[in-house]
């Protein structure tokens, strides 16, 4: 198998899969479709009668939750580390404020992040329990220090433009404020839907 490299199509065993209208972000999730589909082609399965368009976002990974006046917020709060949230940085298809912060994991390097988000963000918010650690490895990288999730999806807010995103990709575990990833990232889209109306 063989993703194209802008991931709009993938050709399996010679065929080719139209992937470019599909509803999920980023390349990670067009080759979770290809491989699905690759999968069902090994078990006898025709790809012109495979049907991707239902496919949408796994909840807390790269999932949009509203939407007004041309700005996508996008929930990613399953990035529970730098790795995921450098997947997260990647994968969003238009200049984002991006939200950093949560309870930090021992040996984190925050620095690998600077790369990313000079490409991906317009501005960048960090909060909460590790803040300051997260702060120190971006060192000259502009962003912004608030206390929590709730100021920084205030700020997000008023710093969006039409045609950005807002990402929620922490990069950190989420126990300073909340019970779980699942938990930060309920509270976030119910955040980003009372900003948007």
């Amino acid at each position: 198998m063989l993703l194209g490299d802008d991931g709009s199509y993938a050709l399996i065993e010679g065929e080719r899969l139209d992937l470019s209208g599909l509803k999920v972000m980023g390349r990670i999730n067009r080759w979770n479709a290809a491989v699905a589909a690759a999968l069902a082609r090994a078990l006898g399965a025709s790809l012109a009668a495979l049907d991707l368009s239902a496919l949408t976002a796994l909840p807390h990974r790269m999932q949009p939750v509203a939407e007004q006046a041309g700005v996508l917020w996008i929930n990613d709060s399953k990035a529970t580390n730098v790795d995921a949230a450098l997947v997260g940085l990647e994968s969003v298809d238009r200049p984002a404020v991006v939200i950093l912060g949560g309870q930090g994991k021992e040996g984190a390097d925050y620095g690998l992040l600077r790369p990313a988000l000079s490409r991906a963000a317009v501005e960048v918010i960090v909060c909460g329990g590790s803040a300051q650690e997260i702060s120190q490895g971006l060192g000259a990288h502009p962003h912004h220090v608030v206390s929590g999730l709730a100021d920084a999806v205030a700020l997000a807010r008023r710093l969006a433009r039409p045609g950005q995103a807002v990402l929620l990709t922490p990069a950190c575990a989420s126990f300073d404020e909340f019970n779980n990833f699942e938990h930060r990232g309920a509270v976030f889209a119910r955040l980003a839907q009372e900003a948007t109306t």
